[in-house]
C-alpha cells in the first residue's frame, strides 16, 4: 500500500515535470472536480489518464478537459478504457479518439492532431 506521504512525493514530482502534465479540473464553481494527466512515454504516443469525481460526472467537464489536454500537448495520445466502461468510451469517441485496440476487457483508443 502506498502511504499518504509516498503519494505526496510523487504528486509533487508529477507537478513539476512539463513533459509528463497533470491539470487540476475544476467545475463551474471553482471547485476540484478531477484530474487529467498525461504520461509521456518516448518513442511513442503519450498515454492519458482522467478521474472525476462522482459528482462531476456527466455534466460535460471530462470532455472539455480531455479536449484541452489534447489541443495543449498536439501530439498522438492514447488512453486504454475498460470495455464496459460506456460513458468514458463514448466520451472519448466524442473528443476526437480513435479505437485501434481490443485486450482483455480494454480498448486502446488513438487520438492524433
Amino acid at each position: 500500500m502506498v502511504t499518504f506521504e509516498e503519494h505526496a512525493r510523487w504528486y509533487e514530482r508529477r507537478l513539476a515535470n512539463r513533459a509528463a502534465p497533470i491539470w487540476i479540473i475544476v467545475d463551474e464553481h471553482g471547485r476540484g472536480a478531477g484530474v487529467v494527466r498525461l504520461d509521456s512515454i518516448p518513442g511513442r504516443a503519450a498515454r492519458i489518464s482522467i478521474a472525476l469525481a462522482a459528482h462531476s460526472r456527466g455534466c460535460g467537464l471530462g470532455r472539455g478537459a480531455i479536449q484541452i489536454a489534447c489541443a495543449t500537448w498536439q501530439g498522438p495520445i492514447e488512453a486504454e478504457i475498460r470495455s464496459d466502461n460506456v460513458a468514458s468510451l463514448a466520451c472519448f469517441e466524442a473528443c476526437g479518439f480513435e479505437p485501434i485496440g481490443l485486450g482483455d476487457a480494454v480498448v486502446l483508443y488513438r487520438w492524433s492532431p
